[in-house]
């Protein structure tokens, strides 16, 4: 997994998710509200299922 897919993986599965389709208006938002409400740890929330494929 390059540098560039740790950072979009968690905003992609967060559109994908119905849960949280209407909570952001483009990725950039999606990115700032994840780090301003779950902190710079919360973008690597469930990221480790995708790295044991690796």
């Amino acid at each position: 997994m390059k540098t560039p897919e740790l950072f979009a993986h968690p905003v992609k599965v967060r559109f994908q998710n119905p849960q949280f389709q209407d909570k952001y208006r483009s990725t950039f938002h999606a990115l700032t509200t994840i780090v301003r409400e779950e902190r710079f740890i919360g973008l690597f929330r469930g990221i480790t299922s995708p790295l044991v494929c690796i």
